[in-house]
């Protein structure tokens, strides 16, 4: 008898071969379920950080925006809307909040984002990057255009008017969004150049696409290393655990960081927008509810085939 009292293992030597004890399977039991579990914990810190590369841009964006973008371009499109409307109140505040949210503004913000990044990281003034938005412009000229006539019944002349108005608030517009960031891209890439940087190594899509990689492989290896009934509720729980704590981190730790950030570097206290995490938990928990149907139909079907034969 061979006794391996550290780990409970009793071996005994016999003449067809080694024989190992219960014991011995308890802690091979062990070991394995701790592994699944370090692989599990993996998996979500995985996730967390895919996640964050994919939503990172969605923030910045939404950071800028709000800090000012949205209105600098809503002031200058509602001079026309004022001068049209008068006192119509209601109107113009419900014309403002309109091109305040539209998704319009959402693209310039993300076309200034993408643009501004690749400006700080290549150490470009921002005199030498080139933003192009006349096609959002035109857009939000049409948008607000439509919104006025909506309101009021306009002759042929005032038709023409009102559209010249609009097409000059457009160009005014170009020019206060350009002053706007032009006012934070020098401040910004020159106290914040490290930040910036992992920035853009997190969001680029080599990065993307090798955290997505290294993800569903961890996934994989908890589905093929354990049995159907294991994983139809450890996926699940990798999927909700990974959206709560991407939740916990964006919305209350994220936010205070944000407002810090903002008040020091854009002038004024900017709050990250909430819905954001909300819906990437929203997805955790759609693919949660899948993993779990898909392998609880694909036990019942191997279950029935096994009493087939």
């Amino acid at each position: 008898m061979i006794a391996l009292e550290d780990y409970g293992i009793v071996i005994s030597k016999q003449k067809e071969g080694i024989y190992m004890s219960y014991g011995y399977r308890q802690y091979r039991d062990t070991a394995h379920r701790w592994t699944q579990i370090g692989v599990g914990l993996i998996s979500v810190i995985a996730g967390l950080i895919l996640i964050v590369c994919v939503t990172a841009p969605m923030y910045v964006s939404s950071m800028l925006k709000d800090a000012g973008l949205s209105a600098a371009i809503s002031h200058r499109f509602m001079d026309t809307v004022f001068d049209s409307l008068g006192d119509n109140m209601e109107a113009l505040s419900r014309i403002q909040t309109s091109i305040e949210d539209s998704k319009i503004v959402d693209r310039i913000a993300q076309k200034y984002t993408t643009a501004m990044v690749d400006g700080m990281l290549k150490e470009k003034s921002f005199d030498d990057i080139e933003i192009n938005i006349d096609a959002e412009l035109d857009e939000l000229m049409d948008m607000t255009y439509n919104k006025i006539a909506s309101n009021i019944n306009m002759g042929n002349i005032q038709e023409t008017i009102v559209r010249a108005a609009l097409s000059y608030s457009k160009n005014a517009a170009n020019e206060a969004i350009n002053n706007y960031a032009s006012g934070i891209y020098g401040d910004i890439s020159y106290r914040l150049q490290p930040l910036i940087k992992v920035y853009g190594i997190i969001t680029s899509s080599v990065f993307k696409i090798l955290m997505l990689f290294i993800y569903i492989t961890l996934l994989i290896v908890i589905i093929a290393f354990n049995p159907v009934r294991v994983v139809r509720y450890t996926l699940p729980c990798i999927f909700v655990i990974t959206g709560g704590i991407y939740i916990f981190i964006a919305n209350i730790i994220g936010n205070r960081c944000m407002a810090a950030v903002s008040n020091r570097y854009l002038g004024r206290t900017v709050f990250i927008d909430t819905q954001i995490a909300y819906r990437v938990m929203g997805v955790m928990c759609i693919l949660a509810a899948a993993s779990y149907v898909i392998t609880l139909i694909y036990g019942m079907v191997v279950k029935n085939r096994r009493k087939r034969i």
